[in-house]
């Protein structure tokens, strides 16, 4: 269940709105179905459907919502809250008062309403009843209640069937409340937290309590809230700008995979923003002092920008500017650069080489190797590592998907996993304190995915395997990370979308690997020719016409990979090859 919680000035026109037959006429069947004692009146609970109930609809909202403004106009009560100095946005029937942008003072407004409405899981219903019961206790909770010690507040909840233009999306309750109570007092939406002592507001705490009766009602509990994972959601407009490009992904969702893989293949804040500059993405610094104390991104596109602009900590998932810092060779020369390169200006660092040495393949499954040996050392209860191995492994994903996965794909999904896996529990910030001083921290396997040149014919096979295996046993331990802490939603979200489909990508490499002609012996073949001889090597129709629309080249990257290529022959298992002579990084570099 989903809370989402508004401040306005206007009851009347709200519970108009709620009561009325909506933009398109999706308000169907809307009725009260729970409210203060004064409200739940039987001629103000009929239920209306469609505009020919719009007079009564109407009348009967004023009617409520006058009964609800009764102690507010008897004890002429204001309540104030920091807001934007503009007017707020006008929607769904009455004045939003909008908080004021991170980091800017606001102005004080009254703003008196109280809309909160609550949206159980796709698939999920309750019946009134039902719901009549949870909201009463969600109110109580929420401290609209009188429990004898505080006086209670006025306030409505009304249904009106399930989201959308056609009925077809969630079920969901809108409630309606005065923020002043019968004796003249406010509401108070800051509350204790009672393992802290520290004030929290009523978003967190509507939070809390849907997480609560989630668990008391038998619907679907939200993973995000126990176990962490929570991202900035997309907006309507990102989701069908999507749909209409076909996109695999929001513009959101690429901007943070885009900016994760820059981060984790840069040692320092300019390289990082240059890189980000080279991908398409326009940096915008946020001073403090003097100083930039952090960024906030955006896509650029051909006609100029594209999706929202999001800073990196909430926007993006744990990206902050501190926290990015701790993970970087950072210091005030360093600092100074990044401002030069905002402006165009510096030169150009390691992000411009052109790698064109194969071998880097094999010294990326190597450092994984490592990485996944010490990672496997990790207790399941040091979360703070954990996440921040998530985080880096995200970054990973996201480069080799950028690198092969134009349409989105099981790299994809996967990267996004990972981010959400990454997230900490009760904190946006993350540190590179957590990282064990053996462990590589993966910046050159991001930089090799992301820099190494692109052969014709495609990457080579067999590194992809070798490269592909190491990150699935990495998805694999953090799956088991998540399982060992019972946080088994993470878990199972986790295994389903991201270890199931690289292991099932995995095999199918592997097994075009193993009925791929070697190159010394290699002849041009028709498709009719290379699908007799995989008939002849056992394999399966579908099997058979996976290999050769891959060899044709007519699979989509990173659904079945290409067999083009440079080929290395390698003795004995090709899953587990006989180790070669490894060639330093910093030869590469020079």
């Amino acid at each position: 269940m989903i809370p989402k919680i508004k401040r306005g000035q206007k009851l009347g026109g709200l519970v108009v709105y709620l009561l009325g037959e909506g933009r398109a006429n999706e308000h169907r069947h809307r009725h009260v179905i729970a409210g203060s004692a004064t409200v739940m009146r039987p001629e103000w609970l009929a239920t209306f459907d469609g505009p020919a109930d719009k007079r009564a609809a109407r009348d009967a909202a004023l009617a409520i919502a006058n009964e609800i403004e009764i102690p507010r106009r008897l004890h002429g009560t204001t309540v104030k809250m920091r807001a934007k100095p503009a007017q707020g946005q006008r929607g769904q029937g009455t004045d939003v008062i909008e908080r004021p942008d991170k980091g800017a003072k606001g102005v004080l407004r009254d703003a008196p309403v109280w809309h909160c409405i609550l949206s159980l899981n796709p698939g999920e219903e309750l019946m009134d009843e039902q719901w009549s019961d949870l909201i009463n206790e969600f109110m109580a909770e929420m401290g609209f209640i009188g429990d004898g010690d505080v006086a209670e507040a006025r306030w409505v909840a009304i249904r009106h069937g399930h989201s959308g233009e056609k009925g077809d999306g969630q079920d969901h309750i809108h409630i309606a409340a005065s923020l002043v109570r019968e004796d003249g007092s406010a509401v108070d939406t800051y509350f204790r937290d009672p393992k802290t002592g520290r004030p929290r507001g009523d978003f967190a705490m509507a939070q809390a309590v849907a997480n609560k009766l989630e668990h008391r009602y038998g619907l679907q509990v939200l993973a995000s809230r126990e176990e962490g994972g929570a991202l900035s959601g997309n907006s309507r407009a990102e989701v069908e700008r999507a749909a209409r490009t076909g996109s695999h992904s929001t513009d959101r969702e690429v901007l943070r995979r885009t900016v994760r893989s820059c981060a984790v293949a840069s040692k320092t804040e300019a390289e990082f923003v240059r890189r980000c500059q080279m991908s398409g993405v326009a940096v915008t610094a946020r001073f403090g002092r003097g100083k930039v104390v952090g960024y906030s991104y955006q896509l650029e596109g051909e006609d100029g920008p594209i999706g929202p602009r999001l800073g990196g900590a909430k926007g993006l998932g744990g990206l902050g500017l501190p926290a990015l810092r701790e993970q970087w060779d950072d210091t005030p020369e360093e600092r100074q650069a990044a401002v030069a390169a905002l402006r165009g200006e510096g030169e150009q660092g390691r992000e411009s080489l052109d790698l064109d040495n194969p071998k880097l393949w094999l010294q990326a499954a190597r450092d994984l190797e490592t990485w996944n040996k010490e990672l496997r050392q990790i207790s399941p209860d040091d979360r703070e590592t954990y996440a921040w191995a998530a985080g880096r492994a995200a970054g990973v994903f996201s480069a080799w998907s950028a690198r092969v996965e134009p349409d989105g794909g099981v790299l994809t999904d996967a990267a996004d996993e990972l981010t959400r896996s990454a997230q900490p529990r009760n904190s946006t910030r993350q540190s590179s304190s957590a990282r064990p001083e053996s462990m590589p921290d993966l910046g050159w396997v991001a930089v090799t995915l992301t820099q190494l040149r692109r052969r014709t014919g495609g990457d080579p096979l067999y590194e992809s395997i070798l490269l592909m295996r190491q990150l699935l046993l990495t998805l694999a331990a953090l799956a088991s990370a998540h399982e060992a802490r019972a946080e088994l939603g993470r878990a199972l979200q986790l295994r389903d979308r991201a270890v199931e489909p690289l292991a099932a990508m995995h095999a199918r490499y592997a097994e075009l690997y193993a009925h791929k002609p070697s190159t010394a012996t290699r002849v041009v073949e028709d498709e009719e020719q290379r699908a007799e001889r995989l008939r002849s090597a056992g394999l399966d129709e579908d099997t058979i016409g996976q290999i050769v629309a891959a060899e044709s080249g007519a699979a989509r990257p990173g659904s079945v990979p290409r067999a083009g290529g440079q080929a290395y022959r390698v003795a004995g298992d090709p899953l587990a090859p006989e180790r070669q002579a490894e060639q330093r990084r910093d030869e590469f570099e020079r």
